[in-house]
């Protein structure tokens, strides 16, 4: 046993305990073995043990797991408050879990969290938590995925996030709404009411000299079409506009961007023969049948490639340019293939994906840090 006013370190045969004053505050060495006694003979009762989540925790371990209880956090906020400041919560904080587990197996890392409110704060947290049980798969569809660098979708309630934000009417409010009225000529609260909060957004990659070597979509929920006319009115006095369908078609320096609302989704993206592909229904490629489905359960999904030999010869060239950046680029993306991200009001799921699938992936990650130093 090592003793310090400020912590303490104990070990015996089966493990080890470190205990320390949160505020850095000099406590008695009395104080910390009375603690660890109780902590080596714990009457079962008291122990963390008897609480069902933290049993449930135990059974789902991995590599490094974190348990967190919100019973003191009250104590904890009064804590650090200010001392002018007097925080009066609606609820009571006890009951409440946080889970998470990191698991490192050979070829990818995984994060897992979950947490876990009690009936009464679950009931006044639900008009927070303004994400939408799932992502619009109809907008996953139209998006294109056949060479996917990078997506990101969302679905959030954007009526119950303008209550909220109404609620706490912060000053900046105003002024952003006037900021997105000069640049739209929409007034912000028109602007807000146009959208559904369902977004979607999808970067490929392209190797056409005739073409820009990425292929991005925009995709948006909406309640109406009239934010399309607006914004292509806006458009026209810049580009050459033309109208075929369901589509605008923009002509910028020999390129084609399309314009759409399909079914409440408006799209916007430069994907070569987009039209017609989706007129004719030959739009298969799509982020349903690409990596990214993967990380599609949630409110909100991510994927990223970090594979630099599927990104466009362009940017190779770019990097060539710049060795210094290209030498640290590739140092950082050269072990791994892919990550991705899923989270909800109440889970949240991490992947890293490594290229080396026979090789556990923390000894990958601990390589990287070596070459890092």
């Amino acid at each position: 046993m090592q003793p310090d006013k400020e912590g303490i370190i104990s070990w015996n045969e089966e493990l080890m305990v470190v205990l320390a004053s949160p505020d850095g505050d000099e406590l008695d060495t009395d104080f910390y073995t009375g603690r660890l006694d109780w902590m080596y003979n714990p009457v079962k009762e008291e122990s963390i043990t008897s609480l069902v989540n933290f049993k449930e925790f135990l059974g789902n371990m991995k590599d490094l797991n974190l348990w967190i209880s919100s019973d003191d956090m009250r104590e904890i906020i009064n804590a650090l408050a200010p001392e002018d400041m007097d925080i009066d919560l609606p609820v009571e904080l006890y009951n409440n879990y946080a889970q998470i587990f990191v698991d490192f197996a050979n070829g990818e890392m995984n994060i897992n969290g979950e947490t876990f409110f009690s009936e009464e704060v679950e009931k006044n947290v639900e008009e927070f938590l303004v994400m939408n049980p799932s992502l619009n798969r109809d907008m996953l569809k139209l998006a294109p995925g056949g060479n996917l660098l990078m997506a990101v979708s969302g679905s959030m309630d954007l009526e119950k996030l303008q209550k909220m934000v109404s609620r706490f009417n912060p000053p900046q409010l105003d002024s952003l709404g006037n900021r997105l009225e000069a640049a739209t000529g929409i007034p912000g609260k028109q602007l807000l009411e146009a959208f559904t909060g369902d977004f979607a957004i999808a970067i490929n990659s392209v190797e056409d000299a005739g073409m820009i070597p990425f292929e991005i979509f925009l995709g948006f929920g909406v309640n109406s079409e009239a934010i399309q006319d607006k914004l292509m009115a806006s458009v026209e006095s810049m580009a050459p506009v033309n109208q075929e369908g369901d589509f605008f078609i923009i002509n910028v320096q020999g390129n084609e961007i399309y314009s759409g609302i399909l079914n409440d989704l408006w799209v916007i993206t430069n994907s070569k023969g987009y039209k017609e592909a989706v007129n004719a229904g030959s739009h298969q490629k799509s982020l349903i049948n690409s990596r990214f489905n993967d990380f599609a359960d949630g409110s909100v999904g991510m994927y990223m490639n970090m594979d630099l030999d599927s990104y466009p010869s362009l940017v190779h060239e770019l990097l060539s340019h710049k060795p210094d950046q290209e030498h640290w680029i590739k140092r950082i993306t050269d072990p791994f293939e892919y990550m991705g991200f899923s989270s909800s009001n109440y889970k949240t799921r991490f992947v890293l994906k490594t290229n080396t699938p026979s090789e556990n992936s923390l000894y990958t990650l601990v390589k990287l840090a070596d070459q890092a130093e």
